[in-house]
């Protein structure tokens, strides 16, 4: 007798086991807790359960209710990756626990540079995946992310951190394992120095000074200004 015929089950994702409460999440785990529902929920247990098709269709359904959540934009994207088989992966991390709405701006950079690449052509014909994880602009943190990050070998890049504390405690690991981290928002002027793997895309604070007082002074014509900056390092400038 022949053995039975075993069919792939179409809509199903790459099998993968998660550990839930680690701070990483590709879809089988909500990060931003306050901003969910039943179908949010329904959508990750289908991503954590290898079902695609349950995780696409929740995750869509939930984006009717809350379009503007970067998160689950960034989950649906994941999940239509695995099903169509071939993907790159990289990270981004961000500060969910502390700052959650910095963290969902970053997010949302990177859910519409990734929708706009997967609504395409992909990457050479393969889709994005993303890894989400949060390091509440903790350095202690950031490094332990990083340290897991430069360890698996199927993330190409990172994005983050938010804060100049967390990037430059994470920068040195990232540099002597040669993977490639980038910070949207990180004004440190010597984190590039660090080595050749780290980048930032925001312009040093002497750049920013430059240009705000020369525009004070030179256009709006003010001349006296009164700088006050509290233990939190916010600043408050008056004419």
């Amino acid at each position: 007798m022949l053995p039975p015929v075993v069919h792939p089950i179409v809509n199903s994702c790459a099998k993968e086991e998660y550990t839930l409460g680690d701070r990483i999440s590709s879809g089988e785990e909500i990060l931003l807790k306050k901003d969910t529902n039943a179908d949010k929920e329904a959508g990750a247990k289908g991503f954590a359960n290898s079902d695609c098709k349950t995780a696409i269709e929740k995750f869509n359904v939930y984006r009717k209710y809350n379009s503007t959540d970067p998160e689950v934009l960034i989950y649906l994207n994941n999940a239509k990756a695995r099903q169509k088989g071939e993907w790159l992966k990289i990270a981004v991390s961000v500060p969910i626990g502390t700052n959650p709405n910095v963290a969902k701006e970053m997010l949302r950079g990177v859910a519409q540079a990734q929708d706009e690449v997967n609504s395409s052509t992909g990457i050479k014909g393969k889709a994005l995946e993303v890894a989400i994880a949060n390091d509440d602009n903790d350095p202690s943190e950031a490094v332990q992310l990083a340290s897991r990050f430069v360890k698996d070998a199927s993330i190409l890049a990172v994005v983050g951190h938010n804060s100049s504390n967390a990037s430059l405690s994470a920068a040195p690991v990232y540099e002597k394992d040669g993977l490639v981290m980038i910070s949207p928002t990180s004004y440190a002027q010597n984190l590039t120095s660090i080595g050749n793997y780290i980048f930032r895309t925001a312009p040093n604070v002497k750049s920013i000074a430059d240009s705000v007082s020369n525009y004070a002074i030179t256009r709006a014509g003010k001349t006296n200004f009164l700088i006050c900056v509290d233990y939190q390092g916010f600043s408050v400038i008056k004419n």
